[in-house]
């Protein structure tokens, strides 16, 4: 195996058909070098395949072949050797991401899809509703549920001046969801890192929030927890 950055040949092994061997006696392929290079969509896809795949040989294959763009099995005839080789390459993206070990940026604002969109601007303002569907979608695991944590996080720019801007106000979107998907993956992962360094102080402001919010009007709660804040 040859390669050269996110690139690489894989062999065929002799068993590989003689049309095979005439024709594609390596196949170059491209696989990406960091998270820039794949979507949150890629990303889940791959822990799901990784999760049904029978044996590391098949997970391995099919690792690969996702990420390079090609069709299921048409690593198949590919040496052990050569996809140990590429797998090592990938050992990076098949760890699960730790967001406090993790040294990514915070993207503010990104375009996708010919949208315009930005990170929460003001984390004082935010509403209980957010605080409360953010605290649900974190009790599993984070990356489980990337693209609705990012709908949240990221909405839809309405107004902007120089460096300062609005986004919508929050709202349970499934387009946004879905478009979250296509989302490049290091902007979602710098989005992690950001919000598991704050959520400990975001849930004591919120304590405190809510604390005040009882002393200065109680009819609003009920012992029961039935109450409306």
């Amino acid at each position: 195996l040859e390669s050269c950055g996110g690139c690489g040949a894989l062999r065929l092994p002799k068993q590989a058909t003689a049309q095979n061997r005439n024709l594609h006696n390596t196949m170059k392929i491209t696989i990406p070098e960091d998270y820039s290079e794949i979507t949150v969509g890629q990303y889940k896809a791959l822990w799901k395949m990784y999760e049904k795949a029978e044996d590391a040989y098949t997970a391995q294959r099919r690792c690969i072949e996702l990420l390079a763009g090609l069709k299921e099995g048409e690593l198949q005839n590919a040496s052990w050797e050569s996809i140990e080789v590429i797998s090592a390459k990938l050992n990076w993206l098949v760890d699960d991401p730790d967001p406090f070990a993790l040294k990514m940026p915070l993207v503010n604002t990104f375009e996708l899809h010919g949208i315009k969109y930005g990170f929460i601007p003001d984390w004082t303002r935010l509403t209980v509703g957010e605080y409360a569907d953010l605290e649900t979608f974190c009790k599993g695991g984070v990356f489980d549920v990337l693209e609705e944590l990012c709908a949240i996080l990221f909405r839809e720019i309405v107004a902007e001046k120089n460096d300062r801007y609005e986004i919508k106000p929050y709202d349970i979107s499934e387009k946004r969801k879905a478009a979250m998907l296509d989302l490049p993956m290091n902007i979602a992962v710098g989005a992690m890192v950001f919000f598991s360094h704050i959520e400990k102080e975001l849930a004591t402001i919120t304590q405190r929030y809510l604390s005040q919010a009882e002393k200065e009007n109680p009819t609003l709660f009920t012992p029961s927890g039935a109450g409306t804040v």
